[in-house]
Order: structure tokens, then C-alpha cells, then sequence
């Protein structure tokens, strides 16, 4: 049978466990350590298991120059576990060919001794698989001078282990190579996850710090008007910085607990929220120049909400407004509310600088 084939097809049999166990990898939503190990292992298995399922009697020498690779991948690998499993399947698959139990013993314990070797010298990860082509290549001799039969039919035994060490040194380089190319693309893979996590983390902080700061502002402004001999101003500014130290408790119980918002719904006057968020807004603005005009009627319109959570709602949306508008231009903030059969519309309206389409997508 000409050999280039079984060789590609060989190739073939270790390759595709490999990369279908990296795609996965690459894929994943976060497996666990342990189970990747296992996953990784039985890639390996599965590669022995194909190459010894395609055994042709006078293919057999091709078998044991390849069924070494993944046994290399886990000494390479550190894979303690898959390269005692995999040399006890070696040891076997050669026992079963008749051949002289001494020199499979002897094989294997070259390759640990290599793989130990290797480790001392911190060479185990793709940097020098020389020692395990010498092993090789001086086992492969004594198997084809042990078993006459190991030999491929009309290829002498000089150029058969010249071939098939030729092979062994390639494909193993090969392999090695891709493996490397692929744990390099999962570290890739993995640090954009993680700057993923990172910038949500950023996003979340920033929100935080956009949500905080309007109250503590607000806390600011009324502490800094706060006039001790006035006692009626100091009743009215301390009742609201007392309103706006709950809000702030409020937000952060809210970001404690994202999965589970608690939304407490009563009957409200809207009319209040509105006077409230409009004397507000006069501190943010008081150093500003933005002119705020509100247009709130003085009947009351109840409705059924959430009054904290409603204030926040307004007062963002009027923040935004704020920062929108250009220092260097006259600014105008509207609130405008119309109650007509049972709905109410309240409007906000700027004369900022707009979203741009960017921005609107996210809305």
C-alpha cells in the first residue's frame, strides 16, 4: 500500500480530536479547569483510539511511529494521567504484535526519562522534541530487526526508518506547532474576554459614579445655600438633603442587588415629584448659565409609582439635558405637563447639542 496516504490519513487521526477540542475550547462559556482537562485528554484518547482502529497488518510500523505523537502531546502537555493511559495502550498494542516485552518496557521508560529531562531544563512546552525522534528512531530498529513483518513491502530497512523518522520529525513538529498556534489563540481569546469583563466592570462603575454624584451634588448645593439664622430655609433645605441621603442609600441598595430591584409602588401626587425635581434642578444649574422653565400645574394628579425611583428617572434625564448644553452657549431646560383624559405627558425638552446616531442606537 503506498505509504504517503496512511501517513496524511494518520495525520488526519490526530489532528481532528485536537482541533475540534480547541474550537470548543475557543467557544466556550466558561467549562471549569477540570473539565477542559478532561475534554483535552479525551481528545487524545480518541487520537489512539483511530490510529489503532486503522491497523492493516503490514501497517503496522507506521502505527507505532504514530501512535507515539500523542503520547509526546501529553508528556508535552503535563498530562500525568493521559501519558500513564496512553503508554500502558502503547505497551499492549505491542505486546499484542509479539514483540519482546523488554524492549516495549525500555521505550516507554526512555520517553519519561526524555519527558523528565525536558522539564528539568523547563524545555516541556513545544521547545525541543529531539529526544523523543533519538528514542525513537533507535527503537523503531530494534522493533523491524525484532518483527520481520514490521517491514513495509519492497522498502528496504534503512530507507523505511529513514522514511519513517522523516515522518515522525515533521508531523511531530507540525503538530506541535499548530497546538502552540492554538493555545496562543485561546490566550488571545481569553484576554479579550477578560477586557470584556473589564470594560462591563468600567460601564458598571461609571453608572454608579453617574448616579451617586447628582444627589451628593444636590447635597452640595443646599448645604452650601444652608444659612443657620434663617430657620424656615434651614427646615426646608434639610428636609430635602435628608430626601437625597435616602436616594443615594436607595441607589446603592439597587447595585447590591441588580438581579432583584425592589420597586414599591403607592399612590403618589406627581405634582410633589415635579416641585421637588424642579427645585433640584435650580441648585444644578445655579451656577450655570441655563435658564429652567417648568410649566406644572397646581391641581393634584395622582398616579401609582415608585417616588424615588421616578425622581431618579426625571432628574437623570434633566442631567443629561444639562450636560449637553455647551458652557459657551445660552442654555434652556423645559418641563412641560399636560393631563388630558386620564394620561399624563410630561416633556423635557433641551436646546443641547443632541445624540448623534451612534448614541440614538443605544437608546
Amino acid at each position: 500500500m503506498f505509504i504517503l496516504p496512511i501517513i496524511f490519513i494518520n495525520i488526519i487521526f490526530i489532528l481532528f480530536p485536537l482541533f475540534s477540542y480547541f474550537l470548543f475550547t475557543i467557544y466556550r462559556k466558561d467549562i471549569g479547569k477540570k473539565v477542559d482537562n478532561i475534554l483535552f485528554d479525551l481528545a487524545l484518547y480518541t487520537s489512539v483510539y483511530l490510529i489503532l482502529s486503522y491497523n492493516h497488518g503490514s501497517d503496522t510500523n507506521i502505527i507505532a511511529t504514530f501512535i507515539t505523537i500523542p503520547l509526546l502531546i501529553a508528556y508535552l502537555k503535563n498530562k500525568k494521567e493521559s501519558y500513564v493511559i496512553i503508554s500502558l495502550v502503547i505497551g499492549l498494542y505491542y505486546y499484542s504484535l509479539n514483540i519482546n516485552i523488554i524492549l516495549i518496557i525500555l521505550e516507554l521508560t526512555a520517553y519519561f526519562l526524555g519527558y523528565l529531562i525536558l522539564l528539568n531544563r523547563n524545555q516541556l512546552f513545544y521547545r525541543n522534541i529531539n529526544i523523543f525522534l533519538v528514542i525513537k528512531v533507535i527503537f523503531l530498529v530494534m522493533i523491524i530487526n525484532n518483527l520481520k513483518i514490521y517491514l513495509i513491502a519492497d522498502i528496504p530497512i534503512i530507507l523505511q526508518v529513514i522514511l519513517l523518522s522523516l515522518s515522525f520529525i515533521v508531523v511531530a513538529n507540525l503538530i506541535c506547532s499548530l497546538l502552540k498556534r492554538c493555545d496562543e489563540i485561546i490566550d488571545i481569546h481569553d484576554s479579550i474576554k477578560e477586557l470584556e469583563e473589564q470594560k462591563i466592570i468600567r460601564e458598571s462603575l461609571f453608572k454608579i459614579t453617574h448616579e451617586i454624584k447628582n444627589p451628593i451634588a444636590v447635597c452640595k448645593g443646599y448645604l452650601d445655600m444652608l444659612d443657620i439664622d434663617n430657620k424656615e430655609d434651614s427646615r426646608k433645605y434639610i428636609g430635602i438633603i435628608k430626601q437625597e441621603i435616602d436616594r443615594t442609600i436607595t441607589l446603592m441598595d439597587d447595585f447590591l442587588n441588580l438581579t432583584k430591584l425592589d420597586v414599591k409602588t403607592t399612590k403618589m401626587d406627581i405634582i410633589i415629584l415635579l416641585d421637588d425635581i424642579c427645585e433640584i434642578v435650580k441648585i444644578l444649574i445655579r451656577s450655570s448659565n441655563i435658564a429652567f422653565d417648568y410649566n406644572v400645574d397646581e391641581k393634584e394628579i395622582y398616579i401609582k409609582g415608585d417616588y424615588n425611583r421616578l425622581k431618579q428617572v426625571f432628574l437623570n434625564i434633566i442631567k443629561n439635558a444639562i450636560e449637553a448644553i455647551e458652557s459657551s452657549q445660552k442654555g434652556l431646560i423645559k418641563l412641560i405637563i399636560n393631563d388630558k383624559a386620564n394620561n399624563i405627558k410630561i416633556t423635557i425638552i433641551d436646546n443641547g447639542i443632541g445624540m448623534d446616531k451612534t448614541t440614538l442606537k443605544k437608546i
